[in-house]
C-alpha cells in the first residue's frame, strides 16, 4: 500500500481514536441521515454498494472503504448489474503516485467511465452548480426541495457542548449515472415527501427485524432448551397414575413437565373430589380449562384458565355449547372437540408455541385399538405394562381412590356409552340425571340440526326415553347385563374422551361379542326376515339392541319384528 494513502488512512484511524473531537476535524465522513438515504432508496434503488466509505458510514452490505480506494476499482464488475449508491467525499485532491485518493473532480470523471460501462449508481450530493465539478453530464439530476443536515459519525465524541451538529443544513441533489436512462434530464422532490418515504422504509425494516429476531430465539430455545411434556389428567383412575409416574420421572430425570384438565362440568362429583386430592397428594400444580363457546357463529372456540376452586358439575360448557351448535349425537360426538380438544390445543400452541410440547396420555397397554401411532404423543403404555386390574390394585393400596364405579366415571351421561350404563347412571344419580334432561331436552337449545327434539343416543333415544325404558328393571338387572356382556372391558366407555385426541367416532363403546345364546338366536331369525351380511360392528350393535330388548321384557316375536326394522332402516 502506497505512502499516501496510508498517510491519509492512518490520519483518519487516528481521528477516530481520539478521546474527544472537534466539528472543523469532521470531513469526509458526514453520514446521510437513515431516513433519507432510504427515502432514496425506495425511489431511485435499491443499492446493492456503497461506494465510498470510511467503514463506519457504509448504507449498503457491500461497500468500498479508504484503503480500497474506490477510484481504482472496477464499479461495473463489483456492481454486476446493481445499483450504487455514494455521499461522496468533498475533500481536496489527492494522489499518490498520480493516482487519485479523493476530490470531487476526480470521483466525477470515474464516475463517467464507469456509466459508460454500464454501470449503475446514484449519488447524493451538494446542489453546487457552480462548482466545476458538477456532474452536466449525469443522465439525471433531482433537485431536492429544502435544504439537508447531514449526520455526526457515529465515533464523534464531542469536546464540548458547542460541538453538536448544525440543523441549517444545505441545499442537495440526487444525481443519477445510468445510460440506459429515457426520462427527462431534471426533477424536482421535496425533501419532506423523501424522509416520509424512508420511514416507512425503516418501519419495515425494523418491523421485519422484529420478527426475525424473535424467530431467531424462538429457534434457539427449541434447540436449547428441554422439550415439555404435558400431561393430559382427564380425572380417571388411569390418568392419574400417568401423573404419578411422570411426577417420577420429573424428579429422576429433570424433565419439565406441565399438568392440564381440560373441565366440562359434567364429570361426577367424586371425580372432582378425586382430582383435588391428587393434586394435593402428588403435590403438582394443575391448570384447569374450561371452553369459552363465543354465541357468534363462524368464531371458534377459545379457553380461560380456572381456579381449582372453580371446576365442578355445573354444566355451564355444555349449556353453552348446545345453545350455539345444538346436541351432538352418538356418530357426531363433536362435544369432544368443542369442549376438550379444540380449546386445549388453542391453550397448549399459545401457552408453549406450536411443536414446542411433547403430550402425555393415560392409555393402557391392554387398550391397542386406543395407541394410535403419533410422533407428538405418548402414552402410559409407552413407560408401563400395567393393565387395567393392575391400576385398580395399585390405587386400592392408596389413601385415597375415586370412589364411583365405571358406568359413572367420564362425563356421567356421556353419549358414547351404551344404553344400559346411562340407565344404571340415571338410577344411582337421579338428581344428576334430572340436570342433564333439562338442558339437553328442555333448555336453550339451537333447532334445526339432527337429533334436535333430545335424541342424542343409540336408536335415536333421549336420556328420558332411556329412563323411561329402563323404569321396571331393577339396577341389579342392568348391572348384570353391563358385567355379562363384559362391557367394562378395557377399552369401553369408562375411558376417558382425551382432551388431546379427538376420535369421537372411534371411541363409541362397542359390546364384546360374548353374548347370550338367546341373544344371538334373535339376531339369527331377524337377519333370515331380511338377508343382509352386516359387518362385525353391526352385528354386535344387533346383539346389544336384543339384549337391551330382552331386559325390557319384550316379547321375542316384538323383538325379531324391531330388529327387522333396524335392518331395513340400516339398508
Amino acid at each position: 500500500m502506497s505512502t499516501t494513502e496510508l498517510t491519509y488512512a492512518n490520519k483518519l484511524e487516528a481521528l477516530k481514536q481520539q478521546p474527544t473531537h472537534m466539528l472543523k476535524e469532521v470531513g469526509d465522513q458526514w453520514r446521510t441521515p437513515d431516513d433519507l438515504y432510504w427515502g432514496i432508496f425506495a425511489n431511485y434503488g435499491p443499492f446493492v454498494r456503497d461506494l465510498f466509505t470510511d467503514g463506519d458510514n457504509a448504507k449498503c452490505p457491500n461497500y468500498y472503504t479508504v484503503e480500497d480506494n474506490a477510484l481504482i476499482q472496477d464499479w461495473t464488475k463489483d456492481l454486476a448489474g446493481g445499483k450504487g449508491y455514494a455521499n461522496p467525499p468533498y475533500s481536496r485532491s489527492s494522489y499518490e503516485d498520480d493516482q487519485a485518493i479523493t476530490g470531487m473532480r476526480n470521483i466525477i470523471a470515474k464516475s463517467l467511465e464507469e456509466r459508460d460501462k454500464g454501470a449503475k449508481f446514484v449519488y447524493l450530493i451538494k446542489s453546487a452548480t457552480s462548482e466545476v465539478w458538477w456532474p452536466e453530464e449525469a443522465d439525471h439530476i433531482v433537485l431536492i426541495r429544502g435544504r439537508i443536515s447531514f449526520d455526526l459519525p457515529t465515533w464523534f465524541k464531542p469536546v464540548d457542548k458547542k460541538q453538536s451538529a448544525s440543523s441549517a443544513g444545505f441545499a442537495c441533489a440526487i444525481a443519477i449515472f445510468d445510460k440506459t436512462w429515457q426520462g427527462e434530464r431534471f426533477s424536482y422532490a421535496k425533501r419532506e415527501d423523501l424522509l416520509r418515504d424512508g420511514q416507512v422504509m425503516l418501519d419495515m425494516i425494523e418491523d421485519r427485524a422484529e420478527r426475525k429476531v424473535i424467530q431467531i430465539k424462538n429457534e434457539m430455545l427449541a434447540e436449547q432448551k428441554k422439550p415439555i411434556h404435558i400431561v393430559s389428567f382427564s380425572g380417571g383412575r388411569t390418568s392419574a397414575y400417568l401423573v404419578h409416574l411422570m411426577e417420577q420421572k420429573r424428579k429422576e430425570e429433570g424433565l419439565e413437565v406441565r399438568y392440564v384438565f381440560m373441565d366440562t362440568g359434567a364429570e361426577h362429583p367424586k371425580t372432582y373430589e378425586f382430582i383435588r386430592n391428587c393434586v394435593q397428594h402428588f403435590k403438582i400444580k394443575l391448570t384447569c380449562l374450561r371452553t369459552v363457546i363465543n354465541p357468534n357463529l363462524g368464531i371458534g372456540v377459545t379457553y380461560r384458565v380456572i381456579p381449582l376452586e372453580e371446576i365442578g358439575p355445573d354444566l355451564q360448557p355444555w349449556k353453552d355449547m348446545l345453545k350455539k351448535y345444538g346436541k351432538p349425537y352418538v356418530h357426531g360426538a363433536f362435544c369432544t372437540s368443542r369442549m376438550k380438544t379444540d380449546p386445549n390445543k388453542k391453550y397448549l400452541d399459545e401457552t408453549y408455541g406450536k411443536g414446542n410440547y411433547h403430550a402425555w396420555l393415560g392409555i393402557r397397554a391392554d387398550e391397542p385399538k386406543r395407541l394410535k401411532p403419533r410422533q407428538d404423543i405418548s402414552y402410559l403404555a409407552d413407560i408401563s405394562d400395567f393393565e387395567k386390574q393392575d391400576i385398580l390394585d395399585w390405587w386400592a393400596n392408596q389413601p385415597f381412590d375415586l370412589e364411583i364405579p365405571e358406568w359413572l366415571g367420564n362425563c356421567v351421561f356421556c353419549l358414547k356409552k351404551g344404553l344400559n350404563k346411562i340407565a344404571l347412571a340415571a338410577k344411582d344419580e337421579p338428581e344428576l340425571a334430572i340436570q342433564f334432561v333439562d338442558i339437553t331436552e328442555h333448555g336453550d337449545i339451537r333447532q334445526g340440526l339432527k337429533y334436535s327434539e333430545g335424541q342424542m343416543y343409540r336408536q335415536h333415544n333421549s336420556l328420558s326415553s332411556i329412563i323411561e325404558q329402563y323404569k321396571d328393571t331393577s339396577r341389579d338387572e342392568i348391572l348384570s347385563t353391563i358385567r355379562g356382556g363384559h362391557a367394562m372391558d378395557s377399552g369401553s366407555c369408562s375411558e376417558s374422551c382425551e382432551a388431546l385426541v379427538c376420535d369421537a367416532d372411534d371411541d363409541v363403546e362397542t359390546t364384546n361379542d360374548v353374548w347370550p345364546a338367546e341373544v344371538k338366536d334373535l339376531v339369527e331369525a331377524a337377519l333370515d326376515a331380511e338377508p343382509c351380511e352386516p359387518t362385525d360392528s353391526f352385528y354386535q350393535a344387533l346383539c346389544a339392541v336384543a339384549n337391551e330388548q330382552l331386559l325390557l321384557k319384550r316379547e321375542k316375536q316384538k323383538v325379531i319384528d324391531y330388529l327387522v326394522i333396524q335392518l331395513k332402516e340400516a339398508a
